[in-house]
């Protein structure tokens, strides 16, 4: 099932940043904005998300993602 919202960059609606919450840690896909266009986004650790991912873009097993962090103490 598909859905569409827009959340609001300087005054981000907790209703629906718990909606994309929920969608990620439930093994979802999200598409994103980023500087240049869109990208599409899951939980670390969702293989069956990854793989969606993947049948999307139509890319193979050996195609790298990003990994997105706050800051880089995340890193650790």
């Amino acid at each position: 099932m598909a859905q569409y919202f827009v959340i609001h960059a300087d005054n981000p609606q907790p209703r629906l940043v718990k909606q994309t919450v929920d969608i990620l840690l439930g093994g979802g896909v999200i598409a994103y904005p980023t500087d240049s266009s869109y990208a599409l986004g899951c939980a670390l650790g969702f293989k069956e998300a990854q793989t969606k991912i993947r049948s999307i873009r139509g890319v193979d097993e050996t195609h790298m993602f990003t990994l997105m962090c706050r800051n880089l103490s995340e890193l650790s």
